[in-house]
């Protein structure tokens, strides 16, 4: 639950990337969250907090401060608001409540190891507050937590001052003391905590009525199945029924500790001690079976004999199956020479439910009828399926979570894969054509009634390939094309069809749109012959090609179902070939069709070859373009 807060408020405080931050510098994992019910170890908040400190450059003093102005509406947002408007009508009053409510979370969490409080010196304008724990180094939580209620609870603003009087870090104390300081407050000028009779004498008569009633040991003892009366020196003097059954030891003359502990107030069993602390509720723990009951200390006078007999209204003194210890009260007030100072215990056992009811051998007739607990055990065991029910479903929620982000790491590698899938796909195929064969339709070949096809080979390759061997051949040309597939991404409107041995064919005004498609083309043949020369072959040399280039209409289509490539048919591919085996080295080689195509053939430095023969073509005029010549322009 506070691992929980501390997320809270340093996501609501300083950003979600913080948080992560902290947590993968303090080297805790939070799994995907925590479940409130369940106890983690101090060391990891310790580091929490001192991490968080460090990235905010803050000490970790004015972190905790900080968080504990957080944790009051924190705490008010969980739902707590009306109990924490409940606790008292006044600033000491609801500090001295706080030690009650810690001790009622603890049913809800057992493993809660909950902080105490007290207030001394309390006056109109200041009261000193002293804080236990077994904790270190919290303490500015509490100066935090004060400032939180003054702001949302006690009206106060910042007219609260808190400052530590005394510590464990100067050695002086055990604990902290804090001087509270607020403006003046008419109900705390008389302000005074509950306190015993005086010495020796009886206690004040109840302001309420003046008449007096009384009820015999019989009556008492049946009433209140777990009271204790107790002497001045903790020993039991009476016990109530139910303890008299479950704890066949607790007899009289046998002192309180022999069968419990005090766990709530953190204080020793003494009679002193306990006085100071009336205003807190008392839990005591069974020692043998854990059983606890909690309730009220009151300091009462053990009577004389005669007066335990003469003030019974009717009661037995102790026959019949009344009250066993009757007698030993007597006893213990002669012992004390007549009237003597007493403690009574009026408490009710604390249970889980029917299963630690089953558990501590008790029954639903063991508590009073005017007890409130009979309807809490039943509500408690609904309460505690609620609870599980809740712990389940965060452990199921951080579970999804953790689920869930391993499914988006997956989902987001997923997606990078599959762009890597579908970029290698884009450079095998046009995109629009494998967008139809992804979705598993046919792609139907299409017409284009102008573009312009480019070949390239290498000049001597036969050469080449004879005096290098066929890695170094490989080597060649995965170098030049690799200058060649980075030069045409400057040119989108251009599609590299195919490479076969040497040869390295591009189209334009297929794949994309391109009124000015013969320009283009030629623009890239030129960038062609500069990437070229920068590649050497084995023998030293710069490599050198020859392009040739015609326009003219084409069908376009995907063949073949294993491996489908898609392909350009018609005279304008073979045409296209042509001129690339008739051009010169070095040089670009393109028809009169190319050439009527061009938009501004004034940006090429073009000189006419003339009417040439060609292979299957007949006389085609033909026109030349020099790179290095261009280059010159």
């Amino acid at each position: 639950w506070i691992n929980n807060s501390v997320e809270s408020f340093v996501r609501d405080t300083f950003g979600d990337a913080v948080w992560t931050s902290v947590l993968t510098a303090a080297g805790v994992s939070d799994s995907g969250g925590w479940v409130s019910s369940c106890p983690y170890p101090d060391s990891e908040t310790y580091k929490l907090v001192v991490t968080a400190s460090n990235m905010l450059g803050v000490t970790p003093a004015q972190a905790l401060e900080a968080y504990g102005v957080y944790f009051v509406d924190y705490v008010t947002k969980q739902g707590y608001g009306k109990l924490l408007h409940t606790l008292g009508s006044n600033i000491a009053e609801f500090l001295q409540s706080l030690n009650n409510l810690h001790l009622h979370l603890t049913m809800s969490f057992p493993a809660m190891s909950a902080p105490a409080f007290k207030c001394t010196g309390v006056g109109p304008e200041s009261l000193e507050l002293h804080y236990h724990s077994n904790r270190p180094a919290l303490g500015p939580i509490v100066v935090g937590v004060l400032r939180g209620l003054a702001e949302r609870y006690w009206g106060l603003g910042d007219r609260l001052g808190v400052k530590l009087l005394r510590g464990r870090d100067d050695g002086s104390e055990d604990h902290e003391v804090f001087l509270v300081t607020y403006p003046y407050q008419e109900a705390l000028s008389h302000w005074q905590p509950a306190a015993p009779a005086a010495e020796g004498g009886p206690l004040p008569p109840s302001p309420l009525s003046p008449h007096r009633f009384t009820v015999c040991p019989d009556t008492f003892y049946s009433l209140f199945p777990f009271h204790l009366l107790l002497d001045r020196q903790c020993f039991v003097v009476q016990a109530g029924a139910a303890l008299m059954r479950l704890f066949p030891d607790l007899t009289a003359g046998t002192h309180l500790a022999d069968t419990f502990q005090l766990r709530h107030p953190y204080i020793s069993l003494e009679y002193d001690t306990i006085i100071s602390e009336l205003n807190n509720a008392f839990l005591l723990k069974a020692k043998a079976t854990g059983l606890e009951v909690k309730g009220q200390m009151l300091p009462v006078p053990l009577l004389p004999p005669h007066c335990s007999s003469s003030s019974g209204g009717g009661c037995g003194g102790g026959g019949g199956g009344g009250c066993p210890f009757a007698a030993a009260a007597a006893a213990a007030a002669a012992a004390d020479g007549g009237a003597g100072e007493g403690l009574l215990f009026l408490g009710t056992v604390r249970l889980s439910g029917l299963d630690d009811m089953r558990d501590q051998r008790l029954f639903l007739s063991d508590i009073p009828l005017h007890d409130i607990n009979r309807d809490f055990v039943l509500l408690a065991e609904q309460r505690q399926a609620e609870a599980q029910l809740k712990e389940r479903f965060e452990a199921l929620t951080l579970e999804l979570k953790k689920v869930n982000s391993s499914l988006c790491d997956m989902t987001h590698w997923l997606e990078q894969e599959r762009e890597r899938s579908d970029q290698l796909l884009y450079q095998m195929l046009p995109r629009q054509v494998a967008t139809v064969l992804k979705s598993g339709a046919k792609m139907p070949a299409s017409e284009h009634p102008e573009a312009t096809i480019l070949f390239s080979d290498i000049v001597g390759f036969t050469e080449i390939a004879a005096r290098c061997s066929p890695l170094e051949v490989c080597s060649l040309l995965d170098e030049l094309y690799h200058h060649f597939d980075t030069a045409i991404e400057q040119y989108p409107e251009l599609y590299k069809v195919e490479t076969i041995g040497d040869a390295y064919m591009v189209v334009a005004n297929v794949t994309t749109p391109c009124p000015n498609h013969a320009d283009r083309l030629l623009e890239f043949a030129v960038r062609m012959h500069q990437e070229a020369r920068q590649v050497r072959c084995t023998l030293g040399e710069s490599v050198r090609i020859r392009v040739g280039m015609h326009s003219g209409p084409v069908v376009a289509g995907v063949v073949g179902k294993k491996m489908p490539r898609f392909c350009l048919f018609g005279d304008t591919v073979n045409t296209a070939s042509r001129m690339e085996s008739h051009g010169l080295p070095g040089q670009i080689h393109i028809s009169d069709a190319c050439y009527s195509c061009l938009k501004n053939k004034a940006a090429f430095a073009i000189r006419e070859r003339g009417n040439i023969s060609v292979k299957g073509k007949g006389m085609m005029r033909t026109y030349l373009i020099a790179p290095a010549e261009q280059a010159a322009c």
